[in-house]
């Protein structure tokens, strides 16, 4: 699809989102808001059930199968950004083994106390906290 296309689109479902266009254009503005609310509803769900605990001995989180697990603080090996879905971004921990890498969302409800508790409680060496230090971890 050209970027002309792109425009064409879009100015078309805000027509019909104004009330003005045919059936086609109010066609398109209902999918793109089905879009929007799926997103929206995917991005809430996921931030609520994501519980992430963070402590002296090291983090408590989900891996990517989906099991609840802890991991100290000196079994982490690396940390990385990923965005599994468009605009929901991850931190992943890993731990060694990759069946134990822990994922973290970045759009946590209070991501700032979070990232500060990991750097008040994880080592300076810690690649985590290095990675935190370094601002790597902002969404895009």
């Amino acid at each position: 699809m050209r970027v002309g296309s792109i425009v064409a689109v879009s100015g078309t479902a805000s027509w019909a989102l104004f009330g003005v266009g045919g059936k086609y254009e109010q066609m398109i503005a209902e999918l793109f808001a089905s879009i929007f609310a799926l997103h929206w509803i995917a991005f809430e769900v996921a931030r609520w059930f994501y519980w992430v605990g963070v402590g002296p001995r090291g983090l408590r989180a989900y891996n990517r199968g989906g099991a609840y697990s802890r991991v100290k603080w000196g079994e982490i090996t690396a940390c990385r950004r990923e965005c599994l879905l468009p605009r929901l971004p991850y931190l992943v921990i890993s731990v060694g083994e990759p069946s134990r890498e822990l994922t973290i969302p970045i759009y946590l409800e209070d991501y700032p106390r979070f990232r500060d508790l990991v750097l008040s409680y994880a080592p300076t060496e810690n690649p985590m906290s290095q990675f935190l230090t370094q601002g790597s971890d902002l969404v895009e």
